[in-house]
């Protein structure tokens, strides 16, 4: 699977909170629903958590299908890096899923994160600058984070 953010975000859609456009390519045959978060790569702050979004190929900017879980910002949407602030890059990882997540309640980034791991199928990430600068794909196999069984991911 592989994810791309082509620019079409302005600084000013980042103000107002707009998620950038994202493009997911090669999703496995078996994935059901979809999970994408948003970290911010200086702090590790979640900035954009939604799961059980329907498998799609594309999810525009003001993204508004799935769940959305609660933000490190305490707020159930897109928060925007704080550019002032010297937030200039957001790691979006987007999940595959084998099954919808069955979770109920208020739930965070790692609540999402902790659940997904029984279904992961594949995932897919990019770093979205929040410059004029092309981004890129983050350069490390992102099943290196996790403990998952041998060939599961193979």
């Amino acid at each position: 699977m592989k994810v791309t953010c082509p620019y079409s975000t302005t600084p000013t859609d980042l103000a107002a909170d707009v998620n950038p456009c994202l493009r997911i390519e090669d999703i496995p045959e078996s994935t059901v629903s979809l999970v994408i978060t948003a970290q911010n790569v200086l702090t590790g702050k979640f900035h954009w958590i939604v799961y059980n979004i329907p498998v799609t190929d594309t999810i525009d900017e003001d993204f508004s299908s799935g769940v959305e879980a609660t933000n490190d910002f305490n707020q159930r949407k897109f928060r925007s890096p704080d550019l002032q602030a010297g937030e200039t890059e957001l790691l979006f990882s987007v999940y595959a899923l084998s099954d919808v997540l069955h979770i109920g309640g208020n739930k965070n980034g790692h609540d999402i994160r902790r659940a997904l791991y029984r279904y992961m199928i594949d995932v897919a990430e990019v770093v979205y600058f929040t410059d004029p600068l092309t981004p890129v794909l983050h350069p490390h196999d992102p099943f290196d984070m996790y403990d998952l069984p041998p060939g599961l991911h193979d």
